[in-house]
């Protein structure tokens, strides 16, 4: 009996070390600022999405390569 309870004693301890140690470096960490990005609006509907994930057909922007497509087609 006297055993177990120091086993729990010695693991109760190395809980409580490990613990705020684990807390504190996953808090302190700085997370990885994105930089702003330029909304662009879709020419074809309208919709407003960052520039780096739109479609750009020379100055005009899309949402999908589907709107850029149907816009090529009404000016062909």
């Amino acid at each position: 009996m006297k055993y177990l309870f120091l086993i729990g004693l010695i693991l109760i301890i190395l809980w409580i070390f490990r613990h705020p140690k684990n807390r504190r470096s996953r808090s302190g960490e700085i997370p990885a600022t994105r930089r702003p990005e330029r909304m662009v609006k879709c020419a074809r509907c309208g919709v407003h999405l960052p520039e780096g994930e739109s479609v750009q057909d020379g100055a005009t922007h899309y949402c999908c390569i589907e709107h850029r497509n149907a816009a090529q087609d009404r000016t062909d």
